[in-house]
């Protein structure tokens, strides 16, 4: 008797710099909300066809982590030039997690 499928996955992403104004000139706090760019990296780790029993399916169990590093990049800006602010959100913290999923064949 198997007692599944290990798989494993690492990924990684980057995204360059980016602004979130085209008109400089109308965006005062360009600069203050630009994203300098970004690198992620995530990591799955799975166990399939854990097999449950004649006629009851398979278990699939999942341990996964999302920005391993941490990293504070900004997720996206928006300039009120005319108002005197300009506000910035992030992208989400370090996160952990654990998926369990029933499949039926």
């Amino acid at each position: 008797m198997s007692l599944g499928v290990l798989s494993a996955r690492l990924d990684y992403s980057y995204r360059s710099e980016r602004y979130f104004n085209a008109v400089p000139r109308a965006t005062p706090f360009l600069e203050q909300i630009r994203d300098p760019g970004q690198h992620d990296l995530g990591a799955r780790i799975t166990l399939s066809e854990i097999a449950l029993g004649k006629g009851a399916g398979d278990l699939e169990v999942s341990v996964w982590g999302a920005n391993l590093t941490d990293e504070d990049d900004v997720n996206s800006g928006i300039d009120f030039g005319a108002l005197g602010f300009a506000g910035v959100s992030y992208v989400m913290p370090r996160r952990f997690g654990i998926d369990v999923k029933m499949v039926y064949r």
